[in-house]
């Protein structure tokens, strides 16, 4: 055929069907060009860096919070003791005799 032998006509035409198979892999992004894959490799690091500063934003509000639940705990428990010991004083002292109109602010 046209003086080619059927090894040869064989080999041209896996070429073809090679060389077609790469451009429908190009054209349907399923093989991308190195330019591509750096774009999207920065691409995927700037958002993994975001990320990761969110994360860190994130954790050292949790940490702020944290501390400052625990030092309002410390003061809440500061307040409730102080208050236990005035009503304590408070009790302990005498009531005045007879005067049931006394006025117990004065």
């Amino acid at each position: 055929m046209f003086g080619l032998s059927l090894s040869q006509v064989s080999a041209g035409v896996a070429l073809v069907v090679v060389v077609a198979f790469v451009v429908w892999l190009l054209l349907t992004d399923r093989l991308v060009t190195r330019r591509r894959l750096e774009d999207v490799r920065e691409d995927r690091d700037a958002r993994v860096a975001e990320a990761h500063a969110l994360a860190s934003m994130w954790r050292e509000a949790f940490e702020f919070e944290r501390t400052a639940r625990e030092r309002f705990s410390g003061h809440s428990q500061a307040a409730i003791e102080a208050a236990r010991t005035t009503a304590a004083v408070l009790q302990a002292l005498p009531s005045p005799e007879g005067s049931a109109n006394a006025d117990p602010v004065a």
